[in-house]
């Protein structure tokens, strides 16, 4: 299968200045290519048809298989967490008890 990047996975890939999670993220994205749905950390989405995720640190490599035309589409996004995130869960934290 080919690999098919999305204008904003190329945008994420080309903008990023930590070196070695650029190392990271390339790696990841060759296992994907070479070793397919038996590359290691994947996790079928359940909200996307040949939808997976796979994690790299902060960031998580979203693609779909198109077996047709035996392509695999990437995306690439980053887990920001800023102090809102945390003040959710301690909402929730409280809510349950």
């Amino acid at each position: 299968m080919r690999i098919a990047l999305e204008a904003q996975a190329y945008r994420t890939l080309t903008s990023l200045r930590d070196i070695k999670m650029l190392n990271r993220l390339e790696a990841a994205i060759d296992d994907i290519e070479n070793r397919g749905l038996s590359a290691s950390n994947l996790k079928q989405l359940s909200h996307l048809k040949n939808g997976y995720r796979k994690r790299v640190g902060r960031y998580r490599i979203l693609f779909t298989i198109n077996h047709d035309e035996q392509v695999i589409h990437i995306w690439i996004i980053e887990i920001k967490k800023s102090p809102k995130d945390y003040r959710k869960w301690i909402e929730n934290i409280e809510k349950s008890r």
